[in-house]
Formats: structure tokens, sequence, C-alpha cells
């Protein structure tokens, strides 16, 4: 009985072992970032990445709203207003949290946000061009572990007032990989009110972190070999 428990369990973490490793072609190249598990379920991919240099965790899904009640995708259903976008932002819960938020354009010292291309001094900036490694203007979509990243522009928290026969404010929106204004971030009159995508971010790291894949599997492979020394004492 006790044999035939000991090679149960030796082919359970050899079964965890391969989907860990087979797990790890999916990531992508992304720096500075760490996978976090926000559903219990670490096999089926990160949730959120966390970013130690801002200190803000980030949804893996870029465009949340996309999802459609029976399941299914739908990119442009996350297309909605800049007040909408809020709105859904400050009742979103997910993975136990509900302080999530939409980026903040604002520099790292809180001045003004940079206007144009290479503005990586803000938190969708960061993102672009320092954790996922994109350049302005490129014509390659660097995603990383993400999902969902659209190739149109996404909602800050950032606005400013609007002087002119337009809305009263203007946000800050950096344009994801479309219309060759690939990470160029502005802010646009009369564009409040129309229709941009929306990423979560919160503040500060989730609980769960997502074992590194190859040291997962080292662990596990370690594991397998002491149970396979107990079990030839037993024999």
């Amino acid at each position: 009985m006790h044999s035939f428990m000991t090679l149960k369990v030796l082919n359970a973490l050899v079964f965890l072992s391969t989907l860990t490793l087979v797990g790890a072609a999916h990531a992508g190249p992304m720096v500075g970032l760490q996978a976090r598990d926000l559903d219990g379920n670490v096999d089926n991919g990160p949730e959120a990445f966390y970013d130690p240099a801002l200190n803000i965790t980030w949804l893996a899904d870029a465009n949340v709203r996309g999802r459609t009640p029976e399941g299914t995708y739908n990119g442009m259903g996350g297309l909605s207003s800049w007040y909408s976008a809020m709105e859904w932002v400050a009742n979103l819960q997910v993975g136990g949290f509900d302080d999530w938020r939409l980026p903040s354009a604002l520099n790292r010292d809180g001045s003004a946000p940079c206007t144009g291309f290479s503005c990586t001094s803000g938190e969708m900036g960061q993102l672009y061009y320092v954790s996922l490694g994109n350049a302005f203007q490129s014509t390659e979509r660097k995603v990383g572990g993400f999902v969902h990243l659209e190739t149109y522009l996404y909602w800050t928290s950032t606005s400013v007032p609007d002087s002119g026969a337009y809305d009263r404010k203007r946000v800050f929106s950096p344009n994801l990989y479309g219309n060759g204004y690939n990470g160029h971030q502005d802010s646009y009159p009369g564009f409040i009110s129309t229709g941009a995508y929306a990423m979560a971010v919160r503040d500060g790291d989730v609980a769960s972190p997502v074992p590194e894949p190859q040291t997962l599997a080292l662990t596990l492979i370690g594991l397998t070999g002491v149970l396979l020394a107990r079990r030839r004492r037993v024999l």
C-alpha cells in the first residue's frame, strides 16, 4: 500500500514538473515584472504582474472589459469613454482586491506628464518601453505575458483642464501599437467622451507570487528523488 501511494505521488510530481516546463514558453520576454497568481491556480498562468520599480501590480488581461458574460472575448467591447472607464475600475474586484485604478501618466517625481514618444516616466510608458521592451513607432508588438493588449489608445487617470470649446478635461492617453503612433502619449481635445481601452493597476504587491518555472521544476525533481530514495529503503 505504501509503495502504491508513493508511486502515485511520484507520477503527480512528474506531471506537475512537465506542466511547469511547458508553461515557461508562454510568458514571453519581460524586464523586471514578476508573475503573480490571483486565483489560486498556478497552472493556468499568472493573472497579474508586479513591477517592483514602481511598486504597482498590473492585471495581466489588458482589456478585461472585452470579456462577455458568456466567457468569450470581444475586443471592441472594451472601448468606452473616460468617465465610464473611471467608474468601471473604481468598482472592479479581482483576486480579493477592490482598489484597482487606471494607470497614472504623471512622472515618477509627480511632475506633469511627458508628451510624445519615449515617455518612460509614467506607468504605461514604463510598461510599454522598459518592461515590454517596445521601441517607438516599431511595427513589432511585444506584449510579454499580457493578453488582449489592443492596438489603440488606452486611458490613464491623469487629466488637465481644457480651455477650448471641448469637454472640460483632456486625458493623457498612450497609443499602444497602433496607427504609426506606437508608444505616443498625449492629451487629445474633445476625446474624453469617445472610446479608448482601459488597463487596471493597483498600488503595491499582491500576496501570491508565481514560482519561476525553472525553480519549481527543480524543486519537484528534488522531491521526486527523495521519494525514490525512501521507496528503495522500504523495499
